[in-house]
């Protein structure tokens, strides 16, 4: 706590120029755009898996491409994030996500929130892997409060969270209300530590225009 929107990036290393953004570069992810899955390809000391996200239709705005994120996130070896709308969805528990999706996609069947539900919760086994994903999440005090499934799942929600901040790679830091509006609110961010082998660092930006 007491972390604002300036010590907020300062705490990440970021800088920003005149455009606003962290000066870090911009990468597409790797979809298989024949089947229909997300690869995973593990090149960073965990297991081989695939993503399915055949039959779910891509929507603008909120979900341009199915598994683009997963497979991004699948290079990290630290991430570290900004939210101010929900909870990132590596700390998500199954029934909150179901409610954030379902309310995010009103046109997707419920069979399609499934499958997006197995997709985060995929992502999620990097948190217990043997060469464990870091993340260090900042999110923004109303994101604590929002009440998202009920207040059932808030709670399980909580409890969650607070379990999670346990793991020694896992570092939780909320921005308060006393902090007021500050440049972050702008839109939540990530920034993903990718090793040398594979690439440089980049930063995912998702927004009302779509995913960058």
């Amino acid at each position: 706590a007491g972390l604002n929107g300036v010590a907020a990036p300062k705490l990440f290393g970021w800088s920003f120029g005149d455009s606003g953004m962290p000066g870090m570069d911009y990468r597409m992810a790797r979809v298989n755009d024949n089947a229909g899955v997300a690869l995973m390809p593990g090149e960073t000391g965990h297991p081989n898996f695939y993503f399915d996200t055949d039959g779910v239709q891509s929507e603008r705005f909120f979900l341009d491409e199915p598994g683009r994120y997963a497979a991004l996130e699948t290079d990290a070896a630290a991430l570290r994030t900004f939210d101010f709308g929900i909870l990132h969805g590596l700390l998500q528990i199954p029934e909150y996500t179901r409610a954030v999706l379902s309310a995010q996609l009103p046109h997707h069947s419920a069979q399609e929130v499934e499958q997006l539900v197995e997709l985060r919760l995929r992502r999620q086994d990097r948190l217990h892997a043997d060469v464990p994903l870091r993340v260090t999440a900042v999110v923004d005090e109303s994101v604590l409060f929002r009440v998202v499934g009920g207040s059932e799942v808030m709670a399980a929600q909580m409890r969650h969270l607070l379990a999670l901040m346990d793991l020694p790679h896992l570092v939780v830091r909320v921005l308060p209300f006393t902090a007021g509006h500050r440049r972050s609110h702008m839109g939540h961010f990530m920034l993903m530590e990718i090793p040398d082998d594979l690439g440089s660092d980049l930063v995912y930006i998702e927004g009302h225009a779509g995913a960058t």
